[in-house]
């Protein structure tokens, strides 16, 4: 053990040259080129106030953000920010800044983003859209949600709307999701080597986590669907497809914590009505910590039986208990990055003159485009 070892703290203004090269990089990477199209996004706080950066150094001929009042922040500290660091990557007469979604700024827009200030992005939204605008979606398919986006007026007005393959190469964003949990379950004052940690549910970050958590010395009991022989090549053990079956119910006794990681899945997964009721929990495992990564839990059979459960706020369903901005600015520059690729490919695809669905057959043939699926397709289509 080192003693005596002083750190020093970075500057504000050394992380924002680490985003900057960042953003560099990952344009480079992606071969981002949004010359002579306008990008309707963003202005946000934290790791997330780079949107509008990374579209302004990609060549954008114009970024429109919107910025709105938020628990984070308010629209006007928001816009100020924003400007301030396009003030320092040189891009200030790129980014325009507006706390309200007027019809004029609507229509000038190439591509429309879905993060979280531009939602909704409904029937009246959509009419204002120029005719060869897209719209693309900065998270995968299968997590998209009805209240976001009208995806079924897309579709009926011709207006492509594609998402983003998280798991591209240059992207790999589902790897970042072990670390989040690997950093909650810390914060827990959980120790997770040769802790005992259960693992719930069968959507595309579990892989990742119990990966991430098995290597650095965790038991990672895993109810899931996913078969046995995958579970163990990642280091974890499947004990169940549900938590239901008694033999999985078995397995968690005394265990540490417990991710609940289900959605887009809706079944409760702990409560007097969920898989495993939370007083049977209480009994099998009285000091587990419950991590609601997404997904359903009953609070209320977690607080009358005594079971913590972190986050205290309970996360919206569709969204997950913390974000991976939480890690630090690469997951989200990545990401959005990716998107406005998305976007780039879509917009250009339309300006040659192809059609929705042609467009996203066109963009499509870059893997970092994402389909919605057959089902979906079916759910939503006019």
């Amino acid at each position: 053990m080192l003693v005596g070892t002083k750190l020093t703290r970075t500057s504000p203004s050394d992380s924002s040259f680490r985003a900057g090269k960042l953003i560099q990089e990952f344009i480079a990477d992606l071969s981002l080129n949004l010359s002579d199209l306008v990008v309707l996004t963003e202005a946000a706080s934290g790791n997330y106030v780079f949107t509008p950066i990374i579209a302004a150094k990609a060549g954008a001929a114009g970024v429109l953000a919107i910025a709105r009042d938020s628990r984070y922040g308010s629209a006007r500290t928001v816009a100020e920010n924003t400007l301030s660091l396009a003030r320092l990557f040189g891009v200030e007469r790129e980014i325009q800044i507006s706390s309200t979604i007027r019809p004029e700024i609507i229509k000038q827009a190439d591509i429309v983003t879905n993060l979280g200030s531009v939602r909704p992005i409904d029937r009246d939204f959509l009419s204002k859209m120029k005719n060869s605008a897209v719209v693309a979606l900065m998270y995968e398919t299968w997590e998209f949600r009805e209240r976001d986006l009208d995806l079924t007026e897309c579709w009926r007005r011709g207006i492509p709307v594609l998402g983003t393959n998280e798991e591209h190469e240059a992207l790999r964003i589902f790897d970042y999701v072990g670390h989040l949990c690997l950093k909650r379950l810390y914060e827990a004052n959980v120790e997770v080597f040769r802790s005992k940690i259960v693992l719930v549910g069968d959507n595309r970050f579990g892989k990742n986590i119990v990966k991430t958590l098995s290597a650095v010395g965790a038991r990672v009991l895993c109810v899931t669907k996913t078969e046995r022989q995958e579970i163990a090549r990642l280091g974890g053990r499947k004990i169940g497809n549900s938590l239901k079956e008694t033999s999985a119910q078995n397995e968690i006794e005394d265990s540490d914590a417990m991710i609940i990681n289900t959605y887009p899945d809706l079944t409760t997964v702990i409560g007097e009505n969920g898989d495993l009721s939370g007083e049977k929990l209480k009994k099998l495992a009285p000091t587990v910590m419950i991590i609601q990564l997404n997904g359903r839990v009953q609070r209320e059979s977690l607080l009358e039986h005594g079971i913590a459960c972190l986050p205290l706020e309970e996360p919206s369903l569709g969204h997950m208990g913390w974000t991976l901005a939480d890690l630090g600015p690469k997951p989200v520059i990545a990401l959005n990055s990716g998107g406005l690729k998305v976007g780039e490919l879509l917009a250009k695809a339309r300006l040659k003159g192809l059609n929705h669905p042609f467009a996203e057959d066109d963009a499509l043939k870059d893997v970092i485009c994402q389909d919605f699926s057959q089902e979906q397709r079916k759910k939503y289509e006019p």
